[in-house]
């Protein structure tokens, strides 16, 4: 019997033709490029089919195939611009990941659970050829974020910030935010900090980012009272959702947003995800996104390896 995947099946079967159609003009130009000698207004126009393919991934919330996609239209970039030293290794695995993207969302149409994690090596691969550092897990982490969070999130946050603008809740976040970063053992600077991540989420209404600050506020508060570990990725993790108190306090005035708030809403669950039981507000974070769902046994994990090897 085939498990049914987290992600909505549907929107997935409806877009497939279009991924595929624009994978397969990716592929092409690459070719045109390396074994035609074409020039580099091929491999731009790989660079272009790549970001459709990601934008495309994004919408429908697939955060590793996403990623994945992300990472190599930016390999591509690099070649054409020539930031990228130019080698049959780099054009080759390039090639690989195009073609094997497609098996893999096959898999996921076909109803098999998203497994994130197995793209997690050619991901960082194609970081390596670009000479970045490697991702983790978190990284490319899906969950249900269009699951709603509760009505009352916030309601005890409503009535303790002091009647603050928002702008004066941003400052005391980034004042907060770098007493955490200086010192993540302090109990005192990691519950302002989540509650800080409380009141601002209290008092915005787009609802993509009520999650990140609702999810942040109940891991800080978990750190604070020492029942999570701190760790480098969640400390880089945390860091992030300064991008998003900048985007919605300064967006009157242009701000572009730097990331997406469902993609650090993801990347936050990872977290949650390792530690449910944690706290009791851990655990509603849990059961709300139903992460219970993303687990996936050993069986769906080799089905997910294999589907990159076509053997799916």
């Amino acid at each position: 019997m085939k498990l049914l995947s987290p992600i909505d099946v549907t929107v997935l079967t409806w877009l497939k033709p279009e991924l595929d159609s624009t994978l397969n003009q990716a592929r092409s130009s690459l070719e045109h490029y390396v074994e035609e000698g074409q020039g580099v207004t091929s491999l731009r126009e790989c660079v272009t089919h790549l970001h459709q393919v990601a934008g495309i991934l994004n919408m429908v919330e697939l955060a590793g195939a996403a990623r994945l996609a992300e990472e190599m239209e930016q390999l591509a970039y690099g070649l054409a611009e020539g930031d990228v030293k130019a080698s049959d290794n780099a054009f080759s695995f390039l090639m690989q990941c195009i073609v094997q993207l497609p098996d893999y969302l096959e898999r996921l149409q076909n109803g098999h659970r998203d497994v994130p994690a197995v793209l997690l090596p050619l991901i960082n691969e194609l970081r390596s050829i670009r000479s970045e550092v490697p991702i983790g897990e978190e990284a490319v982490y899906s969950a249900a974020t269009h699951l709603p969070i509760p009505a009352h999130a916030f309601d005890s946050s409503r009535t303790t910030n002091g009647g603050l603008v928002f702008s004066e809740l941003a400052l005391q976040f980034q004042a907060y935010l770098l007493a955490w970063i200086n010192n993540q053992g302090d109990k005192q600077a990691t519950n302002s900090l989540a509650e800080s991540c409380a009141q601002i989420g209290a008092q915005i209404q787009d609802e993509s980012s009520r999650k990140v600050f609702w999810v942040a506020s109940a891991l800080l508060d978990a750190a604070a009272n020492n029942r999570l570990l701190s760790s480098k990725a969640i400390r880089n993790s945390i860091i992030k959702i300064d991008q998003e108190v900048n985007y919605i306090n300064n967006r009157i005035l242009g701000e572009v947003r730097q990331s997406s708030p469902v993609r650090l809403t993801q990347e936050l669950l990872y977290f949650v995800a390792q530690n449910p039981n944690a706290t009791d507000r851990l655990r509603q974070v849990y059961e709300v996104f139903e992460l219970e769902r993303n687990i996936p046994n050993e069986t769906e994990i080799e089905h997910a390896k294999s589907s990159l090897l076509g053997r799916n």
